[in-house]
């Protein structure tokens, strides 16, 4: 015999619903908010001449609207407004609210051919890194000229540097590749010059233009994290082989974790079809905001997407 449900169970469902129409209606205000805030993004970099070609396209129209209201009297402006408004209205509104929400989610968004603020950002890394060139910002001093000039009267100068040198970060790229360098000639002091102890040392890749390494801490052991053209490597400090190799192609996500600058990095092998994201955690990394702008700099529009 079925149980009639008590005031107790509707209550509780009554709740569970209001707390899943909440939810919904939260992450539809914050799309709308995304969506408005990167229309405004784009707006400003029409102006700012983010991307010139698209800046003179919408500067011509807007310069030809402008003289169509010098030229055309203010009724036929009038009625041409009131035209384009009703065929926005009764024909635009109503095809795109039968759309479903997987076909309307594919519309391109208004002024797409202009940048927002993060896909700008992303076209600069990428262009940085295939120039080969630094991705981390230059620090501005915010000394003013009249302290400089204080400072460098008062001070005497000492063979260690100055001060603001001294409080300049540590480039960490060099000492990992110094570490890389003096790791490799260790081992083949160590070992000797033998025909297997040089192909174990060529499996470790030495310090390159197109090839970064920096120190870090895995969860298992020290080490240095190398990236290279085509993957990211991680070779403990005790090995002469990198433990793990994730080619580009498998990463998943990329997260700047905990207070001592760690890193998560999810990824997937497409080779062995496995449907299950692994994931490694490095605690510390030195150089962690160049790594994580070159990884995600790589395929700007596979992220981007993503």
């Amino acid at each position: 015999m079925p149980q009639t449900p008590t005031l107790t169970t509707l209550l509780f469902l009554d709740d569970t619903k209001e707390s899943k129409q909440e939810m919904d209606m939260k992450r539809a205000t914050l799309q709308a908010l995304n969506e408005l805030a990167d229309l405004h993004e784009r707006i400003k970099n029409i102006f700012i001449w983010r991307r010139p070609a698209s800046s003179k396209i919408y500067g011509s129209a807007l310069f030809f609207c402008c003289v169509l209201t010098l030229v055309l009297p203010a009724q036929y402006i009038a009625k041409l407004i009131y035209f384009l408004g009703g065929v926005f209205f009764w024909h635009i509104v109503p095809i795109l609210g039968a759309l479903p929400s997987e076909d309307r989610a594919r519309l391109p968004p208004a002024f797409d051919d202009v940048p927002t603020d993060a896909d700008f950002a992303m076209e600069v890394i990428s262009q940085r890194i295939a120039a080969g060139l630094d991705v981390n910002p230059s620090k501005r001093n915010n000394r003013n000229t009249g302290e400089r000039i204080n400072t460098s009267m008062s001070a005497p100068s000492t063979p260690g540097g100055s001060k603001n040198d001294k409080g300049q970060d540590i480039d960490w790229k060099k000492w990992g590749e110094r570490a890389a360098i003096g790791k490799a000639w260790v081992t083949e002091r160590k070992i000797g010059k033998d025909s297997a102890t040089a192909s174990r040392i060529s499996d470790t890749p030495q310090p390159s233009a197109a090839t970064h390494t920096f120190p870090c801490q895995h969860t298992t052991a020290p080490g240095l994290l190398t990236l290279t053209e085509t993957e990211i490597l991680f070779t403990p400090m005790t090995s002469t082989k990198p433990k793990l190799s994730i080619p580009f192609t498998d990463l998943r996500g990329v997260k700047k974790t905990g207070l001592l600058k760690g890193l998560t990095i999810k990824w997937m092998s497409l080779e062995s079809g496995e449907g299950e994201i692994q994931q490694e955690v490095f605690l510390w990394v030195g150089g962690r905001d160049e790594i994580f702008a070159r990884l995600i700099g790589t395929d700007v529009k596979r992220w981007m997407k993503a």
